[in-house]
């Protein structure tokens, strides 16, 4: 476990993160807008294409693959 896992907001939380549900999904979101770790969290899931399902540092798998997408036309892995 990385140090920052310690410090996350959703600990603590339940399977929201792996739903498909909006619901879910909402609630998951509203805990990653208040996590202290949320920067370090993005980080990892954005250098790993292999975290291709979940909300993860706020951002849902369609958007991290967007932004990975978006980044690479940019140059700026």
């Amino acid at each position: 476990m990385r140090a920052w896992h310690l410090h996350a907001a959703c600990v603590d939380a339940d399977d929201v993160f792996f739903s498909k549900g909006v619901r879910a999904q909402t609630a998951a979101l509203e805990i990653c807008g208040r996590c202290a770790a949320r920067a370090e969290c993005l980080a990892e899931a954005m250098a790993d294409e292999s975290l291709d399902h979940g909300i993860r540092g706020g951002l849902t798998a369609a958007a991290r693959k967007a932004r990975r997408k978006a980044d690479a036309k940019r140059g700026t892995s």
